[in-house]
């Protein structure tokens, strides 16, 4: 989905590409170093989705993948 834009569930050429952080203390318990380990550890991922038929797939940005450079689907969703 990624490199052809076109959604690998419907076909349709139809899919945005959007940008999300996810920080980590959105699921860890409210500690004193709760803000501390979420501004150190938080992730940004690049999410595409089909605006036809709800799928889409979230990928880890670049700068935080290992050193091969591979990027890779880390999750996929469909609304």
């Amino acid at each position: 989905m990624k490199s052809s834009l076109r959604c690998p569930k419907c076909g349709s050429f139809n899919v945005e590409k959007g940008h999300q952080e996810v920080f980590p203390s959105t699921f860890m318990k409210d500690t004193k170093y709760s803000m501390i380990k979420a501004l150190t550890s938080s992730k940004e991922f690049e999410i595409y989705a089909c605006m036809d038929c709800g799928y889409a797939e979230w990928y880890i940005q670049e700068k935080y993948l290992e050193k091969d450079g591979q990027v890779k689907a880390v999750a996929s969703y469909k609304a």
